[in-house]
């Protein structure tokens, strides 16, 4: 399963942005933030088991303030079967990024949380999960990405050159993240 390619992560459609305060010191409301989240959020998918993953699930990286949530889709089923009540919720309608799908939540045009739809058989290979599980468990690693995404930032790298920026080490880390789970390394990202 590979992560999308750069052109379909700038959402050409989506006109949400994220907060001006780029990227941040680790703040642990995000924990709370979090639960306030999947919990809404299990609301609106009728309990489908979430994860807080992405940055601000791994305590003292620095991160942009957005809550990343991995949601497990049931066997048979799609984030766009809910739709209506993700909408009603007050998320963005599920879109596809390649490799599976998401949608916003935004106050103000400003992107609060993201939600991530993994299909349950992907569920234990989802690149996002592995990432930020080996993180929690490697703070030597979490301080290279956290330098690396603050030297980003700090140029004025945003938007998919900052993706770009952060790929290779990503690569590296998922690499080592998938060998530890006998999986064979392949690309995190689409070149297209």
């Amino acid at each position: 399963m590979l992560w999308p390619s750069a052109h379909i992560l700038g959402f050409v459609e989506d006109r949400s942005t994220y907060p001006a305060a780029g990227i941040i010191a680790y703040d642990p409301a995000w924990t709370t933030r979090y639960d306030e989240v999947a919990a809404q959020l299990a609301e609106a998918t009728g309990g489908w088991h979430a994860e807080h993953i992405g940055s601000t699930s791994v305590p003292g990286l620095a991160a942009k303030p957005v809550i990343d949530i991995a949601v497990c889709v049931p066997q048979g089923r799609h984030a766009h079967d809910r739709t209506a009540e993700l909408l009603a919720a007050g998320w963005t309608k599920p879109a596809s990024i390649g490799s599976h799908d998401c949608c916003f939540l935004l106050v103000d045009d400003v992107r609060t949380a993201i939600a991530h739809f993994f299909p349950e058989a992907h569920w234990d290979t989802a690149h996002q999960r592995l990432f930020a599980q080996w993180l929690r468990e490697h703070p030597s690693d979490r301080d290279v990405y956290a330098a690396l995404k603050i030297r980003l930032h700090q140029d004025r790298t945003w938007g998919r050159a900052y993706t770009r920026g952060k790929t290779a080490f990503i690569q590296r880390i998922v690499d080592k993240a998938r060998a530890q789970h006998d999986l064979p390394p392949i690309p995190i990202w689409d070149k297209d």
